[in-house]
C-alpha cells in the first residue's frame, strides 16, 4: 500500500465532529454535539437498535429504524454492498457494532463506513437526507497517461453510473468504459438505500467534484454515498483472487480469467481432495495475503504447499503442464537398501501417476511394501485443469528429479538418545495431565447444567426426541440397500426401512452432491416438525451426523401419485372416485399451508411425484425442501435461486423468481389437468403441452375429450368438467385471475357456485421458437446414450442447435421415462448454481446420462431460465427419443501447443535418482510425494504399524538442516532442552484446543449442523431474561393479568412496541422442568389461527418463562360470566367464537 496516499478532507466544522481513518480505509465519524450516560434510557435503546440492525440488515442487505421516544429516540441505519455475501455482511456489521462503541464511546451520533458496509446511528433523524460531510479521499499516486482524455471518460462513466444508481432500488451500480488502447476504466457508485433519487444523485455528484485530477484510481467516501474508479491490472487481480477464494474453498478447485487484452489476469486455486472445506479456505485465504506480500506488483505468481495451490498470470496457463521451477524437499537419511528402494518407489509413483492422470480429481495415494514388509507411502497430484497426457507428463518429470536414496521429505533427526529419554516421558505426562483436566471440566459443566435445570435444545424439540441414531437407520434400511430404494428425487434417494419395533419408515437420504444442502434440510425439518395435517406427510425424525443428512417419514405404502397416474397398467386402479378424492385431499393440504397454518407456507415444488398415497389412497403432500415461510399477512416474495420442476412452475416464478400462494395454485391447476387426463404436463398431444391441448378442447366446447381413456364412461361428467374448469382457472397467466385455495375448496364442494370463464392459460404455445432474450446464452444440455444415429433440426430464425437420436425410443410411463424426469429436474437445480453439472440416474438399459452447462459469465437467474426453457423444448422437439442434444452458439476447436513441458521425457524409470527414502517434488501444475510413513488419510485402514519410527515432518524450505550436535550429559543441558519443549507443548495444546473449539463452531455453521433451537425455528424462540424483565417492568404487579396453577401471567411490551403475555413459572410450583418442556414442545408443534401462539421462552437459572402473543380481550369467562360484559356476546359472536 506504499503507493497509496490517503487525503482526508473535513468539510464540516471540526467543532462538531472528530474524523479518523484506520487500516482498511474505514470512514469514522464521532459526534461531539451530545453524549449519553451508561445505564440511561438512550443507551438501552441504542443496544436494542444495534441488535435489530444486525439481525435484519445481515439478511436483507439494508435496514433502518428508530427506537424510543422524545429525547431518548435513537435512529439507525445499516447497509451492505449488494455484491457482498450474507456471511461477509454479517461479519462486517458485527465488527462495526463492537467498533462503533469503542471508537465513539458515549456519543449520541456516530458513523462507520468501509467498502463492504456502513453503520450509522444518531439522536437526530437522518433518513432520506444526503450527508456528504465529512469526505475522505483515497487515491493512487500514479497519474493516467492522457490526463485530459482520462478525466473526460472518468466523468462520463461516473455520471452515467450515478444516474442509473439513483433511479434503482439497490442504489448501487458498476460499469466500465474504454480508455486508451481499449484499456477498461472501471467504476462503482453507491448510496444508502434510504435516499430518494434526487438526494442520491446530489450526493454522488458532490463526490465526483472532489476527485483529484488525473489520478488513475481512487475511492471517495461520505456517510451517505461512495464512489470508486480504477484503471489497472491490480483491479482485475483483486476481483480474481476474491473469486478464486469464494469458489475454490467450496468445490476444491476453480479457475477463471478476468479482464481483457493486456489487463487480463488468469487464475487457478485448488485444494487437495483430502483437505477439509475449512482448512482449504484458511489455506487459500493465507495465500491471497502472502502472494501479494511476497510478489508485490508482479503480473504472475504461484504459491504452493501440501494443502493448496494458488496461481495467477497475465498469460494463459490453463491445461498446460508447468514443471518449472521445481522445489525439492528430502530427508537427510538414506534408505537401507537403495537399489530395492528405488525400484519400489518408481513402481509406486508411476502407478499412482497413471491413476491420478486418468481421474477427475487428479489425485491419488497408495502404498507398496518395502523391506521387511515396511510400507512405502506415496501421493501424487496435478491441478484439475490438466488433461491426462499433461498431468502424466508433469508427474513423470518430477519423478526424474527425485534425489538419490532419500527416505522421505522430512529431515532425519540425529538428536541424542539421552535427550529423547528425558523429553518423551515429560511430554507424555503433560499430555495426560491436560486430557484429565479437560475431561474434568467437561464433566463438571454437564453436572452444572443438570443442577440448574438447563436442558439442551434437542431435548426442547420433543420429549420423545426427533433424533434417530445413524446406525439405527442403516440397520433399518439394510445399509441403504438398492432393493429398499423407493425412488430418486432431485436432492437424493428415498429408502424403505423397518425399525426394531416393526414400524415401517421412509428415509430420505440427502445426496452429498445435491444442490439442496443444509439450508433446505433445515427448512424441511423445521417446517414438517411444525405442520400437523392429515393431508401432509408426517415427519417422524431426522439424523444429521457428519455428511449424512436423513429425514425419517411415515411410510406411505402406495408411494407417489405419478407411479399410478402415468403407468399404463397401474392407472386403472385410479377410478374417477379416487381421482376426485385425491384432488380434494391436495386442495385441503394446500389450504392448510396457505391459510389455516399459523404461518403462510409456499411449497414451490408441487407435482405428482410429491403427492404420496396412503393405503386408503388419501393424498399427502410431501417434500418441503424448497418451501418458503411467510408471515400471515405476507403475500409474495422473490428469489434468484429458482427451484422446482419446470411445467409445474408458474410463469412469474420460472422467469423472474417471483413466488406467492398463487404459484402453488398454478401447480395445483396443472395437477388437476394431469389427474383428469392421465398425461404429463409437457408430454402430450402432437408435441403440444397439456395446457395448450386442454385450452383448445375447452374453447371448442369438447372438454370431456381430455378425460383419461382408461376411465371409459365411469365418471360424473359434471364433476370432470368442473375440475377442468377449476384447473384452467388455476393456470391463468395473470396472477390476479387465479383463485385462492379457499375459493378452490368452495368451488369443489358447492356446485351451485357459478365459476368465472377462464382465458388462455400461461405458457399457451403456438410455436416452439426459443425467446430471443436468451440468444446470447451459450448453454449446453446433453443427454448421451448413443451418438451413432442422430437427426439434426434447424429452423430459420432459430439460433438453437437441436440433435435428436433416431437409434432408440422410450415409452410413456416406462422406467426410462421416470428416470429422465428426475434427471432433468436435477440438472436444472444443480447446473444453475454451479454453471455445470453432469450425472446419471437408473440402472442397466434404463440408465440415462445427462449434462447441463451455462457459460461462466451468465447470471444464475438467466442460466436457470435458459435451462428451464430447454427442458421443455428438448422433450417437445425430440419426443420419446433416448438421446438428444440442445445447445446454442456452440464452438468446438482444438488448440495446438508447442509447450516443451508436454513432451514425454524418455527413459523415465532409469532417470529416477536412486535410493532416496522419501521426498516431495512440487511444480505449479502438479506435485508428487513418497514416504516410508503415512502422511495422508488412506482410503482404507492402514497396514499394521512397523517398528520403524516415522520421520519428522517436512522442512519449510529447500535447505537441508545441519546435524544436531551431541547432547550433554549434564542436568543443565537436559533442562535447556526439556523446559522449552514442555512450554512449547503446553502452548501448542492450548492453541490446538482453542482451534478445535472454533473449528467445531464454524463447521456447525458451515455444514448446516443446527442446534435444536435453530431446527425449532429459524427466527429462534429464545428470549433474553433481561429483555423480559424490562418488558414487564420487572414483573410489576400492575402488569399482572392473572394467576394460574403453575404461576402468574404478566403483560409486557417489547422494545419494538409488540405486546406480549409472559407466563412466569412459580419456583415452588409442582410443574417443574418436565411440564415446562411439555408446554414448549406442544405449543411449538401446534400452529393454527384458533390456538394461542407461543412467541418464545426463557430458561435461565431458576427462571422459567413462556412468552405468548397478547390477547387484549383476555379470556371467555371474563365476558361469559360477567352480568355487564356478557351483553357484548351476541349470538353471532358466540357462533364465531
Amino acid at each position: 500500500m506504499n503507493i497509496i496516499k490517503v487525503v482526508i478532507l473535513l468539510v464540516t466544522s471540526l467543532l462538531l465532529f472528530q474524523t479518523h481513518t484506520r487500516a482498511g480505509d474505514t470512514l469514522e465519524v464521532c459526534s461531539n454535539s451530545a453524549n449519553y450516560t451508561s445505564g440511561s434510557q438512550f443507551k438501552t435503546n441504542l443496544d436494542f437498535l444495534l441488535s435489530a440492525l444486525l439481525s435484519n440488515a445481515s439478511k436483507s442487505g439494508f435496514y433502518n429504524t428508530s427506537i424510543g421516544n422524545g429525547l431518548d429516540t435513537v435512529f439507525g441505519l445499516a447497509q451492505c454492498r449488494p455484491d457482498t455475501s450474507t456471511e461477509d455482511c454479517e461479519t462486517c456489521l458485527n465488527n462495526f457494532i463492537v467498533e462503533i462503541i469503542k471508537r465513539c464511546p458515549n456519543r449520541k451520533a456516530a458513523t462507520l463506513r468501509e467498502a463492504s458496509c456502513v453503520l450509522r446511528y444518531s439522536n437526530q433523524r437522518f433518513f432520506s437526507r444526503a450527508d456528504v460531510s465529512p469526505i475522505v479521499i483515497y487515491y493512487n499516486t500514479k497519474n493516467a497517461s492522457n490526463v485530459p482524455l482520462f478525466s473526460q471518460l472518468q466523468g462520463c462513466l461516473l455520471n452515467n453510473l450515478s444516474q442509473s444508481a439513483a433511479s434503482e432500488a439497490s442504489k448501487f451500480k458498476t460499469g466500465s468504459i474504454k480508455y486508451a488502447n481499449c484499456q477498461p476504466l472501471y467504476g462503482m457508485v453507491e448510496c444508502t438505500k434510504d435516499l430518494r433519487c434526487s438526494a442520491c444523485l446530489s450526493c454522488l455528484q458532490q463526490l465526483i467534484t472532489a476527485i483529484p485530477d488525473g489520478k488513475s484510481g481512487g475511492r471517495i467516501v461520505a456517510p451517505s454515498c461512495t464512489i470508486r474508479y480504477e484503471l489497472q491490472f491490480k483491479t482485475n487481480l483483486d476481483f480474481l483472487l476474491s473469486a478464486l477464494l469464494s469458489n475454490a474453498s467450496k468445490s476444491g478447485f476453480y479457475n477463471t480469467s478476468i479482464g481483457k487484452d493486456n489487463d487480463t489476469v488468469y487464475g487457478l486455486a485448488q485444494c487437495r481432495p483430502d483437505t477439509s472445506t475449512e482448512d482449504c479456505e484458511t489455506c487459500l485465504n493465507n495465500f491471497i495475503v502472502e502472494i501479494i506480500k511476497r510478489c508485490p506488483n508482479r503480473k504472475a505468481a504461484t504459491l504452493r504447499e501440501a494443502s493448496c495451490v494458488l496461481r495467477y498470470s497475465n498469460q494463459r496457463f490453463f491445461s498446460g503442464a508447468d514443471s518449472r521451477p521445481t522445489a525439492i524437499y528430502s530427508n537427510k537419511k538414506n534408505a537401507s537398501d537403495v537399489p530395492l528402494f528405488s525400484q519400489q518407489r518408481g513402481s509406486l509413483l508411476n502407478n499412482l501417476s497413471e491413476s491420478a492422470a486418468s481421474e477427475a480429481s487428479k489425485f491419488k495415494t497408495g502404498s507398496i511394501n518395502y523391506a521387511n514388509s515396511q510400507p512405502l507411502y506415496g501421493l501424487v497430484e496435478c491441478t484439475k485443469d490438466l488433461k491426462y497426457s499433461s498431468c502424466l507428463s508433469c508427474l513423470q518429470s518430477l519423478i526424474t528429479a527425485i534425489p538419490d536414496g532419500k527416505s522421505g521429505a522430512g529431515p532425519a533427526s540425529d538428536s541424542s538418545s539421552s535427550i529423547d529419554i528425558v523429553v518423551v516421558p515429560i511430554v507424555i505426562g503433560v499430555l495426560l495431565l491436560i486430557v484429565v483436566l479437560c475431561a474434568f471440566l467437561i464433566r463438571r459443566n454437564k453436572r452444572k447444567k443438570r443442577k440448574y435445570g438447563m436442558i439442551d435444545e434437542t431435548e426442547m424439540i420433543s420429549a420423545d426426541s426427533l433424533h434417530f441414531d445413524l446406525r439405527t437407520i442403516r440397520v433399518a434400511t439394510d445399509n441403504f440397500c438398492d432393493a429398499n430404494k423407493l425412488g430418486q428425487g432431485g436432492f437424493g434417494a428415498v429408502y424403505k426401512g423397518v425399525l426394531p419395533d416393526g414400524q415401517e419408515i421412509a428415509v430420505k437420504r440427502l445426496s452429498k452432491n445435491s444442490g439442496q444442502g443444509s439450508q433446505e434440510f433445515k427448512n424441511e425439518v423445521g417446517l414438517l416438525h411444525k405442520l400437523q395435517h392429515r393431508n401432509l406427510v408426517r415427519l417422524l425424525g431426522f439424523s444429521f451426523e457428519g455428511e449424512e443428512k436423513l429425514l425419517v417419514y411415515e411410510y406411505i405404502p402406495n408411494t407417489s401419485l405419478d407411479r399410478y397416474l402415468f403407468d399404463p397398467a397401474k392407472k386403472t386402479y385410479l377410478d374417477w372416485e379416487r381421482r376426485y378424492k385425491i384432488i380434494g385431499g391436495i386442495a385441503r393440504g394446500l389450504l392448510y399451508l396457505h391459510e389455516d397454518s399459523r404461518l403462510r407456507i409456499i411449497h414451490r415444488d408441487l407435482k405428482a411425484g410429491n403427492i404420496l398415497l396412503d393405503k386408503e389412497m388419501n393424498a399427502k403432500i410431501s417434500d418441503f425442501g424448497m418451501a418458503k415461510l411467510f408471515v400471515v399477512d405476507q403475500t409474495q416474495g422473490n428469489t434468484s435461486r429458482i427451484a422446482g420442476t419446470y411445467g409445474y412452475m408458474a410463469p412469474e416464478y420460472a422467469m423472474h423468481g417471483q413466488f406467492s400462494v398463487k404459484s402453488d395454485v398454478y401447480s395445483f391447476g396443472v395437477l388437476i389437468l394431469e389427474i383428469v387426463s392421465g398425461q404429463k404436463i409437457y408430454r402430450f398431444h402432437e408435441s403440444r403441452d397439456l395446457l395448450t391441448f386442454a385450452w383448445k378442447l375447452w374453447i371448442e366446447g369438447t372438454p370431456l375429450e381430455l378425460v383419461d381413456p382408461t376411465l371409459t364412461d365411469n365418471y360424473h361428467a359434471n364433476e370432470v368438467v368442473r375440475c377442468i374448469h377449476i384447473g384452467l382457472l388455476c393456470v391463468q397467466d395473470n396472477i390476479e385471475d387465479r383463485p385462492t385455495m379457499s375459493s378452490v375448496m368452495l368451488m369443489l364442494s358447492s356446485f351451485s357456485l357459478t365459476l368465472t370463464s377462464p382465458t388462455a392459460p400461461a405458457f399457451f404455445t403456438t410455436s416452439t421458437t426459443v425467446p430471443k432474450r436468451h440468444e446470447y446464452h451459450q448453454v449446453v444440455l446433453l443427454l448421451v446414450t448413443s451418438l451413432l444415429l442422430f437427426q439434426t433440426q434447424t429452423s430459420a430464425g432459430d439460433p438453437s442447435l437441436v440433435v435428436c437420436s433416431s437409434s432408440a425410443n422410450y415409452t410413456s410411463g416406462s422406467k426410462f421415462d421416470t428416470n429422465l424426469d428426475v434427471l432433468l429436474s436435477s440438472l436444472v437445480s444443480n447446473a444453475s448454481q454451479n454453471r455445470f453439472y453432469n450425472t446419471s440416474i437408473g440402472k442397466d438399459n434404463d440408465t440415462v446420462y445427462g449434462l447441463a452447462q451455462c457459460r461462466p459469465d451468465i447470471p444464475i437467474e438467466d442460466c436457470k431460465t435458459c435451462l428451464n426453457n430447454f427442458t421443455v423444448e428438448i422433450i417437445k422437439r425430440c419426443p420419446k427419443g433416448k438421446a438428444a442434444f440442445y445447445g446454442k452458439e456452440l464452438v468446438f476447436c482444438d488448440t495446438p501447443t508447442n509447450d516443451s513441458s508436454l513432451k514425454l521425457i524418455p527413459s523415465l524409470i532409469s532417470a529416477i535418482p536412486d535410493g532416496k527414502s522419501g521426498g516431495r517434488i512440487v511444480a505449479p501444475s502438479c506435485t508428487l510425494r513418497y514416504e516410508l510413513y503415512i502422511f495422508f488419510d488412506p482410503p482404507s485402514p492402514p497396514p499394521p504399524a512397523s517398528a520403524a519410527a516415522s520421520p519428522p515432518p517436512l522442512p519449510n524450505n529447500t535447505k537441508t538442516p545441519s546435524d544436531v550436535g551431541p547432547g550433554s550429559d549434564s542436568s543443565s543441558s537436559i533442562a535447556i532442552v526439556v523446559v522449552p519443549i514442555v512450554i512449547g507443548v503446553l502452548l501448542l495444546i492450548v492453541v490446538l484446543c482453542a482451534f478445535l473449539l472454533r473449528k467445531n463452531k464454524r463447521k456447525k455453521r458451515k455444514d448446516g449442523m443446527t442446534d435444536g433451537t435453530e431446527i425449532i425455528s429459524a427466527d429462534s424462540l429464545q428470549f433474553d431474561l433481561r429483555t423480559i424483565r424490562a418488558a414487564t417492568d420487572n414483573f410489576c404487579d400492575a402488569n399482572k393479568l392473572g394467576q394460574g396453577g403453575f404461576g402468574a401471567v404478566y403483560k409486557g411490551v417489547l422494545p419494538d412496541g409488540q405486546e406480549i403475555a409472559v407466563k412466569r413459572l412459580s419456583k415452588n410450583s409442582g410443574q417443574g422442568s418436565q411440564e415446562f418442556k411439555n408446554e414448549v414442545v406442544l405449543l411449538h408443534k401446534l400452529q393454527h389461527r384458533n390456538l394461542v401462539r407461543l412467541l418464545g421462552f426463557s430458561f435461565e437459572g431458576e427462571e422459567k418463562l413462556l412468552v405468548y402473543e397478547y390477547i387484549p380481550n383476555t379470556s371467555l369467562d371474563k365476558y361469559l360470566f360477567d352480568p355487564a360484559k356478557k351483553t357484548y356476546l351476541d349470538w353471532k359472536g358466540d357462533i364465531k367464537s
